[in-house]
């Protein structure tokens, strides 16, 4: 069964739940409500092509809530435990904010026991970033300088092989 589940809204001091061997756990910082469910979206799909019955959990944080400083440390617990972090938004600004270039940054600093997979899902009204947009090529290095593989819709779709 593929499915998709995203856990009730963090509490401060909560831990972040244990993941099944089969399990996706994916942390998505999001600009807006669009770009969420755009996101869940993709990733839902990703779950039915899979023929081993993915289970995709969903830990979903919007920019807003990253950019306060009291949710940052829990925030990157969840990452910590995350296969894949999927930065998603859905306006025209051509950069990410200072705040959440930061957070990232910071977030891909903190050692791991497994690769991380990055993903920069950012789409406007005219289409999807091409691999020049300024804040797909800032997410790109900030993972890759950390040593996370990176995909983008025109850059590398193969998201699958990371599972």
């Amino acid at each position: 069964m593929n499915t998709i589940s995203s856990p009730a809204a963090p509490l401060e001091g909560a831990a972040a739940p244990p993941v099944a061997s089969t399990d996706l756990n994916v942390f998505l910082a999001y600009e807006n409500l669009a770009a969420a469910l755009r996101a869940a979206e993709s990733l839902a799909v990703l779950s039915r092509k899979d023929p081993d019955g993915l289970v995709v959990k969903l830990s979903p944080w919007s920019f807003a809530t990253l950019a306060e400083s009291q949710w940052r440390s829990q925030a990157a617990a969840h990452v910590a435990r995350a296969h894949l972090l999927v930065i998603a938004a859905c306006s025209a600004a051509p950069k990410l904010s200072v705040t959440i270039e930061a957070w990232l940054r910071s977030c891909l600093a903190q050692p791991r026991e497994e690769r991380l997979g990055v993903a920069a899902l950012f789409h406007h009204s005219g289409g999807s970033d091409d691999a020049n947009s300024p804040r797909l090529r800032c997410v790109q290095r900030i993972a890759q300088e950390a040593g996370c593989a990176f995909f983008a819709p025109g850059v590398r779709d193969d998201l699958a092989n990371l599972v």
